[in-house]
């Protein structure tokens, strides 16, 4: 585990929960994009499955 830059660190509660709800909305963004290149991944294997 990475330890946090002291530069990035919060001093308060009220940011950590900011910070915290940035995070959680980008790791959402990551995975409905990393949902949807699987999906893309597996229609191009199919294709090239059925195209021989």
């Amino acid at each position: 585990m990475r330890r946090i830059p002291y530069e990035w660190q919060s001093n308060n509660d009220r940011n950590d929960e900011k910070l915290l709800t940035l995070s959680n909305e980008h790791r959402g963004e990551i995975d409905v994009r990393e949902d949807s290149f699987n999906a893309a991944d597996d229609a191009g294997k199919m294709l090239m499955l059925t195209s021989s």
